[in-house]
């Protein structure tokens, strides 16, 4: 930790990654921890570096901690179940009366009967 503070913001940040592509693949090799775990927690950890609003990490953290839970039990099973829940989850939240995912969906066409 100590060390990746001092190093230049960039570069801290690269040699954290690069360490911990070489932890996963020697605890790999070691069979602690399965393949699919370490793809996933590799994909989860690259994707982190493109979330563009700040406050959104807190909520990305609550879902990957289970899918990498989900995934080092159930491989990838897991993760597809995990995210097949989400996913239901998120279709039955409202917000402020209207469905979460109601930006994703397009209105019914009216037809043009002038009846």
């Amino acid at each position: 930790m100590e060390a990746s503070i001092r190093l230049p913001r960039f570069m801290g940040s690269t040699a954290t990654t690069v360490g911990g592509l070489i932890l996963g693949q020697a605890a790999q090799q070691a069979g602690l921890v399965s393949s699919a775990m370490i793809i996933t927690t590799a994909a989860v950890t690259i994707s982190n570096f493109v979330i563009p609003i700040n406050t959104m990490t807190f909520a990305v953290r609550a879902v990957r901690y289970p899918l990498i839970l989900l995934s080092s039990l159930f491989g990838l099973f897991g993760v597809v179940v995990g995210l097949f829940c989400l996913t239901c989850y998120l279709v039955r939240l409202r917000s402020f009366g209207h469905p979460y995912l109601k930006l994703f969906v397009s209105e019914p066409s009216k037809s043009f009967d002038n009846r």
